[in-house]
Parts: structure tokens; C-alpha cells; sequence
């Protein structure tokens, strides 16, 4: 699928369009009532008491054939069965763009692609700064100590290549873990458990520094 650069500057004039290809209006959000209590009560929500649920755990079926939840689900790449705590993070996040989320335009744009314009330049600079990019390779478990009573990784096991491995952590060295995104489970034919990595915790990535092993 090709990519067309277009001005930062650019606001689309249509969001939606139906099977026909024709325009979708957009002025409304397309709720019901029932649709408006069950999002106040999401967004309102405690996260302890949403705990590892889903968005289909608190939303009924109509509200995913809502105007607001293409758009939305577009801007963001949600699916239904996406975490309930990231959707609630991202509606207080968000909040503002309700009132013109139909035009995007409180959305800040690169010129280009946002491959071509973020991910290519900043892994350019990294390899320049000596960092080696490992593809392939699945993180699968942290190893891991005690030492002064605080957590010390002291390698990270995965599959490379399809073979198993152990990249050992020098002293000093620092691996950074962050939590997936709520798109880390894009799959549009299936849900998808995250990894979990033992002593991390659920839905871990890690990206590791150069000095590792």
C-alpha cells in the first residue's frame, strides 16, 4: 500500500465513507443515550476495578457501530477487544478532540509518512552512535537479581533467529522496558495476548543498549 506525503498543514475534508464510497456525515457522534451513560461510566472509572478487561466488557455491541468509535478507532487503532484501561487513559487524554475529531485537525502531522519522517532518520542516528539493531528477535523472560535490595536485570533471554539465547546485561548497562500500546494487539482476525515476561510484568517490550553483550 503506497503512502502519499502530504502537507503537514493538510485537513481532510472527509473522515468516513461508506461501502458506496460515499461521504459518512460526521457532525454527529452517533450515540444513544445508552451509548453516552456507558461511556461516562468507563471514563469515569477507577483503573484498579478495570483491571486486564476489555473495551466489549463495558461497551454493548451498537456502540462499535458508532460514527465515534470508526473515527476514533481509526485515529488511535483500537479494536473491540483492546485494553479497557488504555481506551479510558486515551478518552482523558483526548478529551478535547471530541468536538473535531470529523477533521483531525488538533492532530500534529509530519510532511511526510511517519515511517519515512520519525522511524528511518532515528534509526540512522542510532546506528551512527555505534547502536546495533537486532531484528527477529523475541524477548521471552528477564534474568534477574536482588542486590541492595533493589531489581538488577542481569540478562534478557529470548529466540533469535529462531534459536534460543541469553544477551547478558554489563555491569552498567541499562535495558529499557516499556509498556506495549494499545495497538500492539492490531490483529484484525484475532485478539492477541501481549507477552508477558516473569518479573516485569504483562505486556513488556524491551529495547537493550549496545554495550549487552
Amino acid at each position: 500500500r503506497q503512502q502519499v506525503a502530504a502537507p503537514c498543514h493538510a485537513i481532510p475534508e472527509t473522515f468516513l465513507v461508506d461501502s458506496r464510497r460515499a461521504k459518512v456525515p460526521v457532525a454527529s457522534m452517533g450515540f444513544s443515550m445508552h451509548d453516552r451513560l456507558e461511556l461516562l461510566q468507563l471514563s469515569s472509572a477507577d483503573e484498579s476495578s478495570l483491571g486486564s478487561s476489555c473495551i466489549t466488557d463495558h461497551l454493548s455491541p451498537d456502540f462499535f457501530e458508532t460514527r465515534f468509535w470508526f473515527m476514533w478507532a481509526t485515529t488511535f487503532a483500537f479494536q473491540p477487544w483492546h485494553s479497557a484501561v488504555e481506551f479510558r487513559r486515551y478518552l482523558h487524554r483526548f478529551m478535547l478532540e471530541f468536538t473535531r475529531i470529523e477533521t483531525l485537525a488538533g492532530v500534529k502531522r509530519t510532511v511526510l509518512n511517519q515511517y519515512d519522517s520519525l522511524v528511518v532518520p532515528l534509526q540512522r542516528w542510532l546506528q551512527e552512535q555505534g547502536v546495533r539493531l537486532v531484528t527477529d528477535c523475541t524477548v521471552t523472560d528477564v534474568g534477574h537479581k536482588t542486590e541492595d535490595g533493589k531489581f538488577v536485570v542481569t540478562g534478557l533471554h529470548c529466540t533469535l533467529n529462531g534459536q534460543r539465547e541469553t544477551m547478558l546485561v554489563a555491569d552498567g548497562g541499562v535495558p529499557v522496558a516499556g509498556h506495549h500500546p494499545e495497538d500492539s494487539a492490531g490483529d484484525t482476525a484475532r485478539p492477541v495476548a501481549p507477552r508477558a515476561i516473569r518479573g516485569v510484568g504483562e505486556g513488556v517490550e524491551v529495547a537493550t543498549r549496545r554495550d549487552l553483550r
